[in-house]
């Protein structure tokens, strides 16, 4: 019989952390399509480690800005 992981770095999942609400809320989703599952997160202060997913998020966001202001 496996033993349960150990910490939280041997935990896969397929749940993806996204930041919505201009960046005050978070939540989670698995799955695409009809297929998809959503969960409540909360603010974006409880997210864990919240610094480096506020900085991906706010790279995602300055790269969307740009590619849509070379269209206008």
């Amino acid at each position: 019989m496996a033993s349960a992981p150990q910490n939280k770095s041997e935990i896969k999942s397929n749940w993806r952390t996204e930041i919505t609400g201009r960046g005050r809320y978070f939540h989670f989703r698995a799955g695409s399509g009809s297929a998809r599952r959503y969960m409540r997160g909360g603010r974006v202060e409880q997210l864990p480690d919240r610094e480096n997913r506020l900085r991906r998020y706010e790279k995602n966001v300055s790269r969307k800005r740009e590619s849509k202001e070379h269209y206008i």
